[in-house]
């Protein structure tokens, strides 16, 4: 559904046009999610203490409920998120995405993060693995070289696979073992994305570059896909023939102070230090 100030809504500036969805929520509310860019929400926020009454259509569905106030407002409009969670845990022992923090598995706690700031989260990995989560789940691009050949595994059939399915200008590509995140510097990255002319726009550290941390413009789905069919498996390698921006990390060293928001978990001795210091928080 679409609200526009050119209906004559009075709390809507000129030329304002949002899109909103409604979704059932606990103890009869209903759940508003709105969709446009920052102009439109910023003029759209003060409808919440209208209880959104006169443009909620009145229909069976939302008959003798009343309405929620708070309103979720997805802060990056272009911008769709996808988690990579199809790599095999070697050295871990176990799914990666599956580990527990406070009682939930890392990959819904990282979902939850995103999910206020873009406009979809999709888990790219096995169906049977994740279909129990609630969570939309796309399966990884059945790479390979020659018929009979095992599916090519590696992080950038991950990305190649997110790409083919984006359908958002730009798209934030996640690997599913990164516990130190925050929404704030989820929030700085996809800012400086959104306002780059890059196709890519990538973190760089100490230790190089992350571009499983990092956001992907929908254009450079068929030059990956077409590195993987040449032979190239390293990500970094695919990468070459893009503009790409480099953030370093004196950019966002105020969200990080500890410098841990980009380091993931390889052993299970990394898990143990990252639940201990999610007890803490």
């Amino acid at each position: 559904m679409f609200l526009s100030s050119r209906g004559g809504h009075p709390r809507l500036s000129r030329n304002c046009t949002i899109g909103f969805e409604t979704f059932p929520a606990r103890r009869g509310l209903i759940e508003i999610r709105i969709y446009g860019n920052s102009k439109s929400l910023s003029s759209v926020a003060g409808l919440a203490e209208d209880r959104w009454r006169k443009i909620v259509p009145q229909d069976g569905r939302f008959k003798n409920s009343r309405l929620q106030a708070a309103v979720l407002m997805k802060k990056h409009s272009q911008v769709a998120a996808f988690i990579l969670a199809g790599g095999v845990s070697s050295r871990m022992g176990r799914e990666k995405g599956l580990l527990e923090f406070g009682g939930e598995p890392l990959i819904v706690r990282t979902a939850r993060l995103i999910e206020p700031l873009v406009t979809e989260v999709t888990l790219v990995g096995p169906r049977e693995r994740y279909a129990a989560l609630g969570l939309r789940v796309i399966s990884d691009l059945k790479i390979g070289r020659g018929e009979g050949m095992e599916p090519v595994r590696t992080p950038l059939v991950g990305i190649a696979s997110a790409l083919n399915a984006a359908k958002m200008p730009w798209n934030l590509i996640l690997a599913c073992d990164l516990p130190y995140l925050t929404a704030a510097w989820l929030d700085w990255l996809l800012s400086r994305a959104v306002d780059s002319s890059a196709q890519i726009v990538m973190p760089r550290t100490s230790g190089g570059l992350e571009p499983l941390a990092a956001v992907y413009r929908r254009e450079c789905a068929a030059p990956i896909a077409a590195a993987l069919e040449r032979g190239i498996r390293k990500v970094t390698d695919a990468l070459d023939e893009f503009q790409m921006e480099l953030l370093p990390e004196n950019d966002w060293g105020d969200l990080d102070p500890e410098g841990r928001v980009l380091r993931n978990m390889n052993a299970p001795s990394d898990y143990e230090s990252a639940r201990k210091w999610f007890e803490t928080k």
